[in-house]
């Protein structure tokens, strides 16, 4: 890790989640992200009660790999770090795709974690953020959707459910001891099918848009 991101790391220390979630809810509209609130909680209505915590999670997942692009103008609009922005723009950094992430598991009371930590190697190495949750088993997993961002149903796995020896074979690396540990991955699930993504996708478009143009 390279020593200038390990002490961005070290000097964040543990409250860096806690940090960068109040600056999400600071640079959000109030009246936007009250509606984002209703828009989240309207959704997750939707997902199935059935459904185990990884199918909840795969479609979750699932929704916001094929929804949102990677904003590249992050440098001069700073909501781009933001969950209000993967929601609302369907633009967002790591920050704000792992925070979006983080606020659709706590609708379903899925127990999750934003983890800060470093991506690349090398000269491509720099900040970056992602997941892990807690499955039935009581065991921690990473994913990384914004890794993810783009993949077709056969490829967008690979940052599902991983331990941290996969992570840290895959690029990946943060601060021991801030973390769960993760000892196992999962086996890459069955892709869910094609038209179910669609109607997720489409689910979410129209509470979104239905949130949206509501008036208080």
């Amino acid at each position: 890790m390279k020593k200038e991101n390990l002490d961005k790391l070290i000097s964040s220390g543990s409250n860096v989640g806690e940090l960068l979630m109040e600056r999400a809810n600071a640079l959000a509209p109030e009246e936007g992200s009250w509606k984002a609130e209703q828009m989240l909680q309207a959704f997750s209505r939707y997902i199935p009660r059935d459904f185990t915590v990884a199918q909840k999670a795969q479609l979750l997942f699932d929704v916001i790999v094929r929804q949102i692009q990677y904003a590249n103008d992050w440098e001069h609009n700073q909501t781009r770090f933001t969950w209000y922005s993967a929601l609302v723009d369907k633009r967002a950094v790591c920050e704000g795709i792992s925070e979006l992430f983080f606020q659709l598991c706590r609708c379903q009371g899925i127990p999750c974690r934003i983890i800060h930590g470093v991506g690349g190697e090398g000269p491509n190495e720099e900040l970056h953020a992602w997941n892990m949750i807690r499955l039935e088993d009581g065991c921690w997993y990473h994913l990384d959707a914004t890794w993810s961002l783009g993949g077709d149903q056969r490829t967008s796995y690979k940052f599902f459910l991983k331990s941290d020896s996969y992570m840290k074979a895959n690029g990946h690396d943060w601060l021991p001891g801030l973390f769960p540990e993760a000892h196992l991955s999962m086996p890459e699930p069955a892709p869910f099918r094609q038209d179910g993504v669609r109607f997720a996708i489409s689910l979410w478009d129209r509470t979104l848009n239905a949130v949206f143009s509501r008036r208080k």
